[in-house]
């Protein structure tokens, strides 16, 4: 399993809007915990995804770098939304699954 390529999917997706595409890649029981979140399921999930997708104009991801271990992926990145009025430094810590569902994302601002 590419652990690296599943979680450039999941940037490009997020950086695209696509619930779609974040659906496939989220297991039906994972956990996202944030900075202001704690959230439980996939349905959950998208939803919080959904309205923040809705709050923004535009949301580009760029990848610092990316580390793996395992099951586990660290991406550092700086998140620009809204043509670059909100600018964000993030580090995601992403857990697969052995079929290469997300089962967690846990996401700290820097």
């Amino acid at each position: 399993m590419d652990t690296a390529a599943l979680a450039r999917r999941y940037f490009a997706a997020f950086e695209r809007k696509d619930l779609a595409s974040l659906m496939e890649l989220f297991h039906p029981d994972m956990v996202l915990t944030d900075w202001e979140n704690h959230l439980c399921g996939r349905d959950a999930v998208l939803a919080h995804n959904q309205k923040v997708f809705q709050s923004l104009q535009d949301i580009r991801v760029n990848l610092l770098h990316l580390h793996e271990a395992g099951a586990t992926v660290i991406g550092e990145m700086e998140i620009i939304l809204n043509g670059g009025a909100i600018q964000l430094k993030v580090v995601d810590v992403i857990t697969f699954d052995e079929t290469g569902a997300i089962l967690s994302i846990r996401a700290y601002q820097g």
